[in-house]
């Protein structure tokens, strides 16, 4: 927090910008366009230090500002004290400054972001922006009582005042926050929390698996509207993960845990964000708001409303500049913390997006803005300062956490100085439009004549501040739309339906029966043994009796780790739905420790003997070589990948459900498989896979056996040439798995039906059951996840 409170320094900049000014005799239009490099640098530098901190880590960032700041304030001061250079060497100088508090703003951000959870992301980013946006109260405050310069000026004459203060408040800022950066360059790492050591503590993180769910009770759970006949009408979801997944959440908690279903449960790459919808609306939002020309131009507009004539009206100014600043700053930081907190709330309880948290931040600021495009009074001046300050803190603190949602944590650096790369162009225009007009506006008056020789114009009235605000306003009215868009392309669990429910072209007549079904998402038990059994000789249909289904069961059960089912009727009944992953190299040559092994040298007591290498995972590989003879690129590279001494691991993913199951339900099992594997993995746990192997289900139309309407007359047989028939899916999620497979096969099962089996033969009602083989790398799952999630078809 001490990092982020030194980090928004450059927000303080009001506070110097007179001294600035009368030292170097610049115009409004000069310190505005020094303000705009220094704020624009801080975005700009997003892209410069966001790669660092994901490759290097928070502590080489921290060492970076360090650098910077000293050479970009440290600079500032020897160039103030010797009146060196101009405005383009101060640019460089101010540019380096910002560049540092880009470093220290990110560094300490992404490494609290990756040690907490991403239910509590909006609370983490708005404590430590809040802190960020104090930062302009808090220089501002230590120059007023500490480096104002009261009695340092003899000549009377003088407006400006504080050259010797300025100086020694420069110093300052260059020896405390270089001091900081390096001192948090050394304490500052990330930690991941162990509630192993607490079982009876809860850890946030575990909110991450169920991402667009609540709990209600004990048990978790989501609710199928479903027609007698088995037709899925309405999806509403509780949560998917039921508090009996004890190696998810710890013994001992009973509260129900709330969870955001806008977060991203996948981690995007730089290249995936500029080409999705949501870093196009962060752009455009981000270029479009307003707010940078009133909270970097409050002296000059205090001057202008506070007149020539009132009475002791320089050192007035002075004194209401500084009220302002903290006005302005102490509203940020309230709005900051206060969005960060509600939003998470909100999100938790009515399951909401982020975004309209920052589309009503962005509707708020409307009022000020109008407010300043006519002429305004010192009261509503303070009103004005207290709006900006809480809704342009708000939207900073949203545009932390929702980089998060929508795009995760692994690239967060770099993903986030994308967002915030045109930003930068903001104050610069933002700015720059002010001081046109400010300029214009500009009168001598009798008591700054002196400096209007030395280049130095005051401006008072009405007319230095009404146009240039009315079209900053303007321009905020034209970022609306922008954000309004954004909300309507999220798409809520709760307006989840099926089509049949809003297009029944049955002729339904409305009289369904209606079925209520809870669904319960469980680690698979000892108890679920047999009905997971099922459920593999329907996954393999008539190959099933090709492999030992009761090791391979076992396996399953085992392995609690990793593996979710769906139940309805609470942990005893059977599961209707499976998804699971295994290694398929473990189980073939046991080239890691068990996870019962890893987990006695953990504990006390002597490690279990290692289990045998699987003879079912040695018959499904021998499976999938014959199957992939076709494709000899897949072949070979399944050789390589599942040879004796392949470093590459493979996960065989198994996936199956009743047929009657609703698809909605798949996506959120995918994404606790891949957060359990994850987790896994942290655990030392050999889940680390670089491809996985999928089998799916699919089938073909063929003409059917059982003549469905004996009443219809029959066509007439034409001979023409068999074209190639199409490939449907069961289970349609995974038809978007095939489009990031690096390699894919279609085969035909090797064992004919029983006829035990045949009496209900797919192939009599026109349906020839087949399998695909996919072979897709691990990049690869997390996109495809994130695909399924906000497929609108569903």
């Amino acid at each position: 927090m001490t990092v982020m409170a030194l980090s928004g320094s450059l927000f303080s900049f009001a506070s110097v910008s007179g001294d600035l000014k009368a030292r170097f005799g610049f115009t409004s239009s000069n310190i505005n366009l020094l303000s705009a490099i220094g704020d624009t640098s801080m975005y700009v530098g997003f892209l410069i230090v966001g790669p660092i901190y994901d490759h290097y880590g928070g502590q080489w960032t921290l060492i970076i500002a360090s650098v910077l700041t000293f050479l970009g304030y440290g600079g500032m001061f020897a160039a103030y004290a010797r009146s060196w250079g101009g405005l383009s060497f101060l640019m460089v100088l101010y540019a380096l400054a910002g560049i540092a508090s880009t470093a220290g703003y990110l560094a300490a951000l992404a490494t609290n972001m990756a040690n907490f959870s991403d239910a509590s992301c909006g609370t983490v980013s708005g404590v430590l922006l809040a802190f960020f946006g104090l930062s302009a109260s808090l220089f501002s405050q230590i120059k007023t009582r500490l480096f104002s310069g009261e009695g340092e000026l003899v000549d009377l004459s003088e407006v400006f005042r504080g050259t010797v203060a300025t100086q020694a408040f420069l110093m300052f800022l260059t020896i405390v926050t270089t001091a900081v950066y390096i001192v948090a360059a050394i304490f500052m790492v990330k930690v991941r929390e162990d509630t192993e050591e607490d079982p009876g503590k809860f850890d946030p993180a575990y909110e991450d698996i169920t991402k667009g769910f609540e709990i209600e009770g004990s048990s978790q759970s989501s609710t199928i509207a479903t027609t007698a006949d088995g037709e899925s009408n309405d999806l509403e979801y509780s949560s998917p993960k039921s508090t009996e997944k004890n190696h998810l959440l710890p013994s001992g908690h009973d509260e129900p845990a709330k969870y955001n279903p806008f977060l991203t449960p996948v981690e995007m790459r730089p290249k995936q964000v500029v080409v999705s919808a949501a870093f196009w609306f962060f752009v455009l939002a981000q270029l479009l708001q307003q707010g940078f020309s009133y909270i970097n131009n409050i002296d000059s507009i205090v001057e202008a409303v506070l007149g020539p004539g009132h009475p002791s009206s320089p050192s007035k100014a002075v004194a209401l500049t500084g009220l302002h600043v903290t006005l302005i700053s102490v509203g940020n930081c309230a709005g900051r913390l206060t969005s960060g907190i509600v939003s998470d709330w909100a999100i938790h309880k009515f399951r909401v997006s982020r975004s309209i948290f920052f589309l009503v931040s962005e509707v708020l600021i409307l009022v000020p803005l109008a407010m300043m495009s006519r002429q305004v009074s010192l009261t509503e001046l303070i009103l004005n300062s207290c709006l900006i300050g809480a809704t342009y803190g708000a939207t900073g603190a949203l545009f932390a956490s929702m980089t998060r949602d929508f795009f995760g944590v692994q690239y967060y650096g770099t993903n986030s100085g994308l967002v915030m790369l045109l930003n930068g162009l903001n104050p610069i225009v933002a700015n720059q439009i002010y001081g046109i007009f400010y300029d214009r506006a500009s009168v001598a008056t009798v008591e700054s004549s002196a400096l209007r020789d030395r280049g130095q114009q005051k401006c008072f009235g009405r007319a230095c501040y009404v146009p240039g605000f009315r079209i900053t306003f303007l321009l905020q009215v034209v970022c609306q739309p922008t954000m309004s868009k954004r909300k309507a392309t999220e798409k809520e669990p709760e307006d989840v339906e099926m089509a049949s429910h809003e297009d029944d072209d049955s002729g339904s007549d409305g009289d369904e029966d209606i079925i209520n079904v809870d669904f319960e998402f469980f680690d698979p038990k000892e108890i679920d043994f047999h009905a997971v059994k099922n459920l593999l000789n329907q996954y393999f249909a008539s190959d099933a009796v090709l492999f030992g289904l009761s090791e391979l069961s076992e396996m399953i059960i085992s392995q609690s780790n990793v593996g979710t089912t769906i139940k309805v009727n609470g942990v005893e009944s059977d599961p209707y739905s499976l998804l699971t992953v295994l290694n398929m190299n473990q189980h073939l040559y046991n080239i890691h420790k068990s996870a019962a092994a890893v987990s006695s040298e953990s504990g006390s007591g002597s490690a279990p003997a290692a289990p045998k290498p699987s003879e079912t995972m040695k018959q499904i590989r021998d499976y999938v070589f014959v199957k992939s003879k076709q494709n000899e690129k897949l072949h070979t590279k399944l050789k390589e990948l599942l040879g004796a001494g392949s470093k590459k691991e493979v996960g065989l993913i198994l996936s199956e459900r009743f047929i009657n199951m609703p698809v909605e339900t798949a996506p959120p099992m995918w994404r606790m498989m891949l957060e359990e594997v994850k987790w896994a993995v942290d655990e030392g746990l050999p889940f680390n896979f670089e491809y996985y192997l999928l089998i799916s289900p699919t089938y073909h139309e063929v003409a059917p056996k059982i003549d469905l309407d004996d009443e219809a007359p029959k066509p007439a047989k034409k001979k023409s040439k068999a074209a190639e028939p199409a490939t449907f899916f069961f289970h349609p999620e995974e038809e978007m798995l095939q489009q990031y497979a690096e390699f894919t096969q279609d085969f035909k099962l090797t064992t004919p039906p029983t006829v035990a089996e045949s009496k209900n033969t797919f192939e009599d009602y026109g349906i020839a059951p087949a399998r695909r083989m996919m072979l897709i790398h691990k990049d690869k799952i997390p996109e495809v996840v994130q695909l399924m999630t906000n497929n609108s078809q569903w």
